[in-house]
């Protein structure tokens, strides 16, 4: 009898201290964007979105003026963006599921955004694709 009420009360015990604990899921969802015009001297930004852990940013392109786009994973705070892509920049192709190696969440930064553009200033045009700040699985690493 003893054995069984030791073992309630610590179950009530891990209940409540654990209980009490936040728990943040990842932010997982995809974004869709599309029509952004992109060159290789301008780069344009995809709506911020808060990032909950340090995994890689997933991202997908459905079309672009290249088959290969640089595409950089950014940290976003006070109104500021700062490029947190391991090695300065991804190249994502046209279809094909992408993990993005940053560091957006370990140097403090909440909230994330990507850019994209392409690799040339010769080629304008639309892109379309979809991304996320968090990802539970890994693609192909892109960086």
């Amino acid at each position: 009898m003893k054995r069984i009420k030791r073992a309630m009360v610590a179950t009530m015990m891990m209940s409540i201290l654990f209980g009490a604990i936040p728990v943040m899921a990842a932010n997982t969802s995809d974004t869709y964007y599309t029509k952004y015009t992109c060159s290789g001297g301008w780069e344009d930004k995809i709506a911020v979105r808060s990032k909950h852990n340090s995994t890689k940013v997933y991202s997908y392109i459905y079309t672009s003026p290249e088959s290969r786009m640089q595409v950089r994973a950014y940290g976003y705070a006070n109104g500021a963006y700062t490029n947190q892509t391991r090695g300065g920049v991804a190249y994502v192709y046209i279809g094909e599921h992408t993990s993005i190696t940053n560091y957006i969440y370990e140097t403090g930064h909440r909230n994330a955004s990507i850019g994209i553009r392409t690799n040339s200033e010769s080629y304008y045009g639309t892109v379309s694709g979809k991304w996320s700040p968090d990802s539970t699985k890994n693609y192909k690493v892109a960086n």
